[in-house]
């Protein structure tokens, strides 16, 4: 019945205790066709194409350092690839500003891409007050989307034409950027946890941020794998291997939060409405991050200090995309319950009547969550790495059945149809390669049968696993029953 209401009678309804399901279907669609909709030649910019001013917020530019990475968070996710190609060729068209930042800014070559462009793209977002110009994390970033289309998607042209030479320009900077501490680390300086100055400090210009090492560590990741699986930069990969085992490791504070700069001599601070510190986790887990309980520990309180201490009683609300930035980190870390507090803020606050997104409470239209909010629904029921399918990881326990179709995953497989009930799933894939991956549930399977043609189950590592071999092109479905 809620279906048939109004949007307006759904927002007055829904509650941060019971946010309406309808309500949080209807956002979801219209998030999607908000995105869709502004994304042409070029990706979404903060308003999209509806400013409807000639003084838009933020003079309604590309803001890289959040705003666009969470405008275009679902594109691969939610099944439509072919809108991150305006992002890749926006990007790839501003390149030689960006190398010209790397060279006159930081005497680097490589790239360095600004907190924010418009029609161009140097780095000048410099002022007494805001150190933008020092944040040097933002063409590994970008780059994160580059390798992340190939691996949705398989386009080997695409790796080699497009994605590794730009993740190799943004692996050079930091090859003449980075200089050795005492300890024998790197040092990053200058940098900037974009838009937020420690605790102690009256400086946004900084030093060993804790998001632009774990750029740098993803970047150099990336690069690597990209480079063997095209049999490229043979000579270049020792030297990237030995830059990966220099990196500043992870810190903890006092209080067992993650440090948002990796240093005994910078405070965080915490009550700042972007969590940069958390980029570790916006998509996905590093295995070093997935060894040690006592960093997924950290992180997880990082989350839940910033929601009891920053959102719980901030009724006013501002900068959802913050939202965006926390529940994408709790899906990563399979916290069902911490995601979900998180969507309820997002699907309560930030949307008006007519179904705009806002970056504050229900004020300041902008296109970010409509991008990120989607993101994190579909992160809670599907999850992928290469070679690796999670269904459920962070289903919260208000979703006890659920449907949800055409998600896209990484090693280029479908899920169709996936759905669920306290008693397990059916699901239906579709791959498209041959290959076998490993499949995790929420819970110890029981009994799991597969129909279809080539298709193929086997033991995993753990109850909660199985081996799947999966044909190319060809649906094959699953029903699983969990054991009670």
């Amino acid at each position: 019945a809620d279906h048939r209401r109004t949007t307006e009678e759904l927002l007055a309804e829904s509650t941060y205790e019971k946010p309406n399901r309808a309500l949080i279907e209807k956002e979801f669609d219209a998030a999607r066709y908000n995105i869709i909709s502004c994304t042409g030649k070029l990706p979404p910019n903060l308003q999209g194409v509806w400013g409807g001013t000639y003084v838009p917020g933020w003079a309604s530019d590309y803001t890289h350092n959040g705003n666009v990475p969470s405008a275009i968070a679902a594109n691969l996710m939610g099944n439509m690839p072919e809108l991150m190609l305006a992002y890749t060729t926006y990007i790839e068209s501003i390149v030689p500003w960006l190398e010209i930042n790397a060279k006159h800014l930081f005497g680097a070559r490589g790239i360095v891409l600004p907190s924010r462009t418009s029609t161009h793209g140097f780095n000048n977002a410099l002022a007494s007050d805001f150190a933008g110009g020092f944040w040097v994390g933002g063409a590994g970033w970008a780059a994160h989307f580059f390798y992340d289309y190939y691996l949705y998607t398989g386009d080997r042209k695409f790796l080699a034409e497009h994605a590794l030479p730009f993740m190799e320009k943004a692996a050079l900077f930091f090859e003449d950027y980075l200089y050795e501490g005492p300890d024998g680390k790197w040092v990053f300086s200058p940098t900037q946890s974009p838009e937020n100055t420690p605790g102690n400090t009256k400086s946004q210009g900084t030093f060993n941020a804790t998001m632009d090492v774990a750029v740098a560590k993803e970047l150099l990741r990336n690069t690597i794998a990209a480079s063997r699986e095209l049999g490229r930069n043979q000579d270049k990969i020792a030297r990237w291997q030995q830059m990966l085992d220099k990196m500043p490791d992870y810190m903890v504070d006092d209080r067992g939060i993650i440090k948002e700069w990796m240093t005994p001599l910078l405070a965080n601070n915490d009550s700042h409405r972007h969590s940069s510190q958390l980029y570790p986790l916006y998509d996905g887990m590093p295995d070093e991050i997935a060894r040690s309980p006592e960093l997924r520990a950290a992180f997880r309180k990082s989350i839940e200090f910033k929601l009891d201490n920053h959102w719980q009683n901030n009724q006013s609300g501002f900068m959802s995309f913050g939202l965006v930035q926390l529940g994408q980190a709790a899906t990563s870390l399979g916290d069902e319950e911490l995601a979900y507090r998180c969507l309820t803020q997002l699907v309560n606050r930030f949307w008006l009547n007519n179904l705009a997104s806002m970056h504050n409470h229900r004020s300041l239209f902008n296109m970010d969550i409509s991008g990120g909010m989607p993101a994190v629904i579909i992160k809670m029921l599907v999850a992928s790495d290469p070679g690796k399918l999670q269904l459920l990881p962070a289903l919260p326990k208000a979703w006890p059945t659920g449907t949800i179709e055409g998600v896209l995953c990484r090693g280029q497989i479908e899920v169709r149809r996936l759905q669920w009930n306290p008693d397990g799933l059916e699901c239906t894939l579709r791959s498209g390669k041959a290959q076998t991956v490993l499949l995790e549930l929420p819970a110890v399977i029981s009994e799991i049968t597969v129909q279809g043609s080539g298709a193929k189950v086997a033991k995993g590592g753990s109850a909660s696993q199985r081996k799947l071999t999966l044909p190319a092109a060809r649906d094959v479905t699953m029903r699983i029953t969990f054991q009670r």
